[in-house]
C-alpha cells in the first residue's frame, strides 16, 4: 500500500477506524520531524552562551579543574603508567591557562567579552585539544580515546553546544594538521591506525550523548524559569489581598477623619474604631512583610539568611504566639508552650518568628478542618535540649486534619499545598530552608485521625 505524507488526514476525534500499520508509521515520521524540526529552529537560532547558564562557580571550577588535575594526570602518564608522548609542557600549558582564567574571573563578570573569550580559548584547549592531541600521540588506543570522550563531554557541558560541537571537530582537525609538523617520523607510524571504526563510533556516540544531555539541562532549565515566573504571579496574587485591606481601611480613616472635620466630636466607640483600624492595619503589613520575605528567602537563601544572632527560643515562641493570637480574636488560648529546658541558637531572630508563624497557622488551618472552633491549647509548642548532642529541639503539634502519607514527601516542594488552593505552598519550602541554613534540620509526622507533629532541631550556642 503505497502513501504519501502529503495525502495524511487526522479522522475527527469522535470517529474511530482502523489505521493500517503502513499509515501510522507515516504519521508518527511526519509528528517526529515536525517535533525535531521545531527544537531544532529554537535550539539553533537562540543566542549563543559561550558560558553556560552565566555562572562564575562553572568558570572557575573549570579553571581549578585545569590548575590541579594537569599536574595529578602528568604524574599519572608520565611516571606510573608511561606513555610515549605524554608532554610537560603541554600540561604546563594548560596549568597557565588555567591561571589566566581564574584570574579573569575575579576581575571580570560573566557576560564580559574578554571573559568569555578567554574562557572560550581556555576551555577549548583544555579539554577537546589536548584530548585530541594526546589521543593521537599515543597511537589511539583505548585509554587516550577514553579520555578523549571524557574531556569532550566535559567541554559540552562548559559552553554553548554549537560552540563545542565547532571545538571538538576543530581540535581534532588541528591536531591532526600540527602533529605531523612537530613529529614527522611518529605520524608515519601511527598514521594508518587513526581511522578506526570503532573509535569513530565511540566518538559519535560521545558527542551525541552530550547532546542529549544539553537538551535535558535546557528542559530543566526551562522549568526553572517557569516556577520563578508562577512564583511571581503567586506573589503578586499574595501581595495583593493584605495590600487591598489597608486600602479599604484607609478609606475607613478618611471618612472618620472628615466627621473629625466636620466639627462632630469623637466618642468612645468611634476611638476603639480607630484603634480596631490602626490595628488591622498593622497586621496587614506585617503579613506583607511576612510574605515578601518568605519570596526573597526562597530566591536567595544564602543571602537571606546570612544574619546571625543569638536567638532565645521561648522568646522567639512566646513573641510568635502573641503575633498568632492578635490578628483574631478567637485564636487567644488556642495556642500552648511547654519546655523542660530552654535554649539558644545562632540565627536571625525575625527569621525564626516567621518559621514560628508558618508553622503555627498551617497548624491553625489543620485545626479548623477538624473543630469549628479551634479548643484551647489545640496547637502546643514543647522546647527541650538534649545535652548529650548539644542540640535544642522544638516540636510543634497540632490534633487537627493530618497530613496524607502519599503527601508527606511533598510538603516542602516549592508550590504544593494541602490548603486546598487557599495557600501559595512556599512556606514549608521557607521553613526547612530557614531551618537548614542555621544548622538545624526539621522532620514531619502525620496522620490523617491524630494530627500532625513538626520537630526542628538547632545546634545550641554555648551548650
Amino acid at each position: 500500500m503505497g502513501i504519501t505524507i502529503a495525502s495524511l488526514r487526522l479522522a475527527p476525534s469522535f470517529q474511530l477506524r482502523t489505521v493500517p500499520h503502513q499509515e501510522a508509521a507515516a504519521r508518527f515520521l511526519v509528528l517526529s520531524t515536525m517535533s525535531f524540526q521545531s527544537y531544532a529552529h529554537v535550539a539553533v537560532r537562540a543566542p549563543l552562551e559561550v558560558i553556560k547558564d552565566q555562572s562564575l562557580f562553572r568558570v572557575r571550577t573549570i579553571a581549578v579543574l585545569m590548575i590541579v588535575c594537569n599536574p595529578l594526570i602528568h604524574w599519572c602518564w608520565a611516571y606510573l603508567y608511561p606513555q610515549p608522548y605524554e608532554s610537560f609542557a603541554w600540561r604546563l600549558a594548560s596549568v597557565l591557562a588555567g591561571v589566566v582564567l581564574l584570574l579573569a574571573s575575579f576581575r571580570y563578570k560573566p557576560g564580559d567579552q574578554i571573559l568569555e573569550a578567554i574562557y572560550l580559548f581556555t576551555s577549548f584547549f583544555g579539554t577537546v585539544f589536548l584530548g585530541a592531541w594526546f589521543y593521537i600521540g599515543n597511537s589511539a588506543n583505548e585509554v587516550w580515546l577514553a579520555s578523549f570522550c571524557v574531556l569532550s563531554m566535559l567541554y559540552f557541558t562548559s559552553t554553548d553546544w554549537r560552540l563545542a560541537v565547532i571545538g571538538a571537530v576543530s581540535a581534532v582537525v588541528v591536531a591532526f594538521l600540527f602533529f605531523p609538523m612537530f613529529y614527522p617520523v611518529r605520524w608515519a607510524e601511527i598514521s594508518g591506525d587513526l581511522f578506526l571504526g570503532p573509535a569513530l563510533v565511540v566518538t559519535v556516540f560521545t558527542i551525541a550523548t552530550a547532546l542529549l544531555a544539553h537538551a535535558i539541562d535546557k528542559n530543566v532549565r526551562l522549568l526553572q524559569l517557569e516556577n520563578q515566573f508562577n512564583a511571581l504571579g503567586v506573589a503578586a496574587h499574595e501581595v495583593r489581598t493584605p495590600l487591598a485591606g489597608v486600602g479599604l481601611l484607609g478609606e475607613a480613616i478618611t471618612t472618620r477623619l472628615y466627621e473629625l472635620k466636620a466639627g462632630q466630636p469623637i466618642d468612645a466607640e468611634s476611638l476603639n474604631a480607630m484603634r480596631e483600624i490602626a490595628s488591622e492595619i498593622e497586621r496587614n503589613v506585617e503579613a506583607t512583610a511576612d510574605l515578601i520575605s518568605t519570596h526573597l528567602a526562597n530566591a536567595n537563601p544564602l543571602h537571606r539568611f546570612s544574619h546571625r544572632e543569638p536567638v532565645t527560643m521561648s522568646t522567639a515562641a512566646y513573641d510568635a504566639v502573641r503575633s498568632f493570637e492578635a490578628s483574631d480574636a478567637s485564636r487567644l488560648r488556642v495556642v500552648g508552650v511547654k519546655m523542660t529546658s530552654d535554649f539558644t541558637i545562632m540565627a536571625d531572630r525575625t527569621i525564626i518568628a516567621q518559621v514560628f508563624r508558618n508553622l503555627l497557622e498551617n497548624a491553625y488551618t489543620a485545626t479548623l478542618k477538624r473543630h469549628p472552633r479551634a479548643p484551647h491549647d489545640s496547637i502546643r509548642i514543647f522546647l527541650t535540649t538534649d545535652t548529650s548532642k548539644k542540640r535544642g529541639r522544638c516540636e510543634i503539634w497540632d490534633f487537627g486534619v493530618g497530613i496524607k502519607k502519599s503527601d508527606l514527601q511533598k510538603i516542602f516542594s516549592p508550590f504544593f499545598s494541602t490548603s486546598d488552593g487557599m495557600g501559595h505552598g512556599l512556606g514549608l519550602t521557607f521553613v526547612r530552608s530557614a531551618v537548614r541554613a542555621y544548622g538545624g534540620s526539621i522532620s514531619v509526622e502525620s496522620t490523617e485521625t491524630s494530627g500532625t507533629l513538626f520537630s526542628l532541631e538547632f545546634p545550641l550556642v554555648n551548650p
